[in-house]
């Protein structure tokens, strides 16, 4: 494969994320030596939200530029619209984005890969570790951007499943100007008996909700869970005064901190090429170049675009992350989780690696969302 195009997004809470994320891929080209022999084409998609300008990207790229396969940072009905076409034309397409939403097809496209952060499944490992360590009593606390996707129904729904209940919501504003905890703090000190707090948060509202954490715990002992973006380390670089947290933990994909060879040599060589450090936005493009460079290898050998998929499938891959699979039934890539305490003024320990994935894997697939529910159309962190 000699040309790829790439679909990028915009973001105006994370500005570089599709510059992090190309970088990332280039990274890539840069370790295997190949930047040379590559031809990117790229076209902006602002943020994932409008159909018809996704889909005429997608054909310019197709059509005009006859790519050999494309990377889009996209999710939600934007990515859905997209199976026909790659069905007709049998080219590759790799679905990027954080995994904040949660559907799996019952078949899907033999040609379409799914590859994530793995948000909602680091929420369901989150949930499920908050149920079992005996908090059977809990407020939910989201803002009103982040409860818009279905992260949050596999947070809660681990949670419920393993004995907890939600006694509490919590809704924040997603502007600054506006953001208040006052509510939850009201309820945190009114209910003796509520003494945990599940938070799913990100971007311009993350680093403000910490200092409120902080002050309530101050107050009385809170056990804290967070969604795999609140330990993102942008939300350290946004607080403005020192905190003190404890008791807080939560699971995610990739820390910068992770010491294996890959993603030493990860943050080096993206730090050579932009003066940047690493981001999951930059992961997500280096692991694009992973994926593709195996799937050449399969090419190279005869194997039609299907069938080279094929060969990927419950295969273990070395990566930053630690390693990452593509799942034989959805054709999503998961990967190692880390369970992640924060303390102090935002200090991240990894406490504990969670290799042996299948079984919690397969109960996250398999709880499916059976009602009527409505979800932002925007890509998770693109707004």
């Amino acid at each position: 494969m000699n040309k790829v195009g790439f679909l990028l997004p915009r973001s105006t809470v994370y500005p570089l994320l599709g510059y992090d994320f190309l970088d990332g891929y280039k990274s890539f080209l840069k370790h295997v030596n190949v930047q040379d022999s590559i031809t990117i084409v790229t076209e902006n998609i602002g943020f994932g939200l409008d159909e018809e300008e996704v889909y005429a990207k997608n054909e310019k790229l197709l059509l005009q530029e006859n790519v050999d396969v494309v990377v889009a940072f996209i999710d939600g009905r934007c990515a859905e619209m997209l199976t026909p076409l790659y069905a007709a034309t049998g080219k590759i397409l790799i679905l990027v984005n954080i995994g904040a939403h949660y559907n799996f097809e019952d078949n899907p496209s033999p040609n379409i890969i799914h590859l994530t952060f793995n948000e909602a499944f680091n929420c369901w490992l989150t949930g499920k570790l908050a149920a079992t360590e005996k908090n059977t009593k809990a407020s939910m606390a989201t803002s009103f951007y982040d409860g818009g996707y279905l992260h949050c129904f596999a947070m809660v729904s681990s949670y419920n499943q393993n004995g907890g209940a939600i006694t509490n919501n919590f809704i924040s504003h997603f502007k600054p100007e506006l953001f208040d905890t006052t509510p939850l703090e009201q309820h945190i000190e009114n209910n003796a008996d509520s003494n945990t707090i599940l938070n799913l948060f990100s971007g311009d509202v993350a680093h403000l909700l910490l200092p409120a954490l902080s002050n309530m715990q101050q107050k009385r002992q809170i056990n804290l869970y967070f969604s795999p973006m609140l330990f993102d380390e942008i939300v350290k670089q946004k607080l403005v005064n020192e905190i003190n947290i404890y008791n807080a933990k939560g699971f995610t994909s990739w820390l910068p901190q992770l010491q294996n060879d890959n993603n030493i040599a990860f943050k080096k060589q993206f730090k050579e090429i932009t003066s940047r450090d690493a981001t999951p936005f930059a992961l997500l493009g280096r692991e694009a170049g992973i994926v593709l460079n195996e799937i050449d290898t399969a090419k190279q050998q005869g194997l039609s675009n299907n069938d080279a998929i094929k060969t990927l499938h419950n295969k273990k891959l070395s990566s930053p992350r630690g390693w990452m699979e593509l799942d034989g039934q959805t054709n999503q890539i998961f990967s190692s989780a880390y369970l992640i305490s924060c303390k102090g003024n935002f200090e991240l320990t990894i406490e504990d690696t969670i290799t042996d994935i299948a079984e919690e894997k397969m109960k996250f697939i398999n709880t499916k969302v059976d009602e009527l529910h409505s979800s932002w159309r925007n890509t998770y962190l693109c707004s």
